[in-house]
């Protein structure tokens, strides 16, 4: 897993269990993150470019398997002396983890894992690393898929029956809301209902009717590097609909193995004029059944959506393959 850090200097890299920063104009290593020990293993990362592009705010998930343990650490790394300064850190409990991390201004978004055999989704957790406050956003009867932009809250929900809604929130909404972590361990549980959305509308699409039974898989956010406080949003999904697609197996093709359909969409949205409206441009699905050389495209992943240009590239890890559909 590699980032190409905003600005195209410097590269964030996880390398054989831990992090690295390196330079592209000096081709060599500049960093590596103090992980917590040589067993500890990086799970996931993101990082915000601060400064003008003179440093950058990184948030890690890391591991001990032999212990059990996990924790959340976000470090503020600068460019000038390459020292990396603690910003946060959260250590979770024995068989607990934290999953997706994400991190834009004073706000960081994280999923935390009760168990690591928890089945059911879990709530989406916010941190202000700056006042060491955390809250959590939860739902009764649908899942959320939460990133920070700055200065706000972008929220994917999919409600029942009405299928999925794009909402924004102002940090701003979370104020009454935020307990500090060391006095209180456990975070407050929010309900979504009760907050003051700035926009709310439902995503639909003429050829897909119905998106009631899609399950949001990442959420993504790109800022425009033309406009100020523009985003352009795109939702990757699965359809959790029971279909019977061909398999293969030692005997051949049996097509009638039931499986999931294994549909993939990309919602684009564009949030422009200072998050007055939402545009949307459309829809892209991508069936993971019988590829067009009769294979079986059974396992998408590593999934890069190039924003402005129109293409999206994915690996099929079983066929060894790259995938390159184009949405525009």
């Amino acid at each position: 897993m590699a980032t190409l850090l905003r600005g195209g200097e410097y590269i964030l890299f996880c390398n054989h269990r831990t992090l690295e920063c390196w330079s592209v104009r000096c081709s060599k290593l500049f960093w590596v993150y103090p992980k917590n020990g040589p067993k500890s293993t990086i799970q996931e990362y993101d990082a915000d470019v601060i400064d003008g592009g003179a440093g950058v705010n990184i948030i890690v998930s890391e591991r001990n398997r032999e212990l059990g343990s996990s924790r959340l650490q976000i470090v503020k790394l600068d460019f000038g002396s390459g020292i990396s300064t603690p910003l946060f850190l959260s250590e979770a409990p024995r068989q607990c983890r934290f999953s997706e991390p994400k991190i834009c201004g004073d706000i960081a978004v994280v999923y935390f894992l009760e168990s690591t055999r928890q089945s059911s989704s879990p709530n989406p957790r916010l941190i202000n690393w700056k006042t060491k406050d955390h809250l959590e956003l939860t739902s009764p009867t649908f899942q959320l898929t939460v990133i920070p932009i700055l200065n706000y809250i972008l929220v994917l929900s999919n409600i029942l029956p009405g299928g999925p809604k794009v909402s924004i929130l102002d940090n701003s909404a979370f104020s009454s809301h935020w307990r500090n972590v060391a006095m209180h361990p456990t975070p407050n549980k929010v309900p979504i209902s009760e907050l003051e959305f700035l926009l709310q509308e439902s995503i639909t699409f003429h050829d897909l009717p119905s998106l009631t039974l899609w399950g949001t898989i990442e959420l993504f956010a790109y800022e425009s590097p033309l406009q100020d406080e523009t985003y352009r949003v795109w939702a990757l999904m699965r359809d959790g609909q029971q279909n019977h697609l061909a398999t293969k197996n030692s005997g051949g093709f049996n097509d009638r193995q039931p499986s999931c359909a294994l549909k993939y969409i990309l919602l684009g949205t564009q949030d422009i004029r200072f998050l007055e409206q939402i545009l949307y441009f459309g829809a892209f699905g991508h069936d993971r059944g019988e590829s067009s050389d009769g294979g079986i495209v059974s396992d998408l992943s590593y999934i890069h959506i190039s924003t402005y240009s129109g293409a999206l590239t994915c690996i099929d890890t079983t066929g060894n393959r790259v995938l390159i559909s184009y949405y525009k």
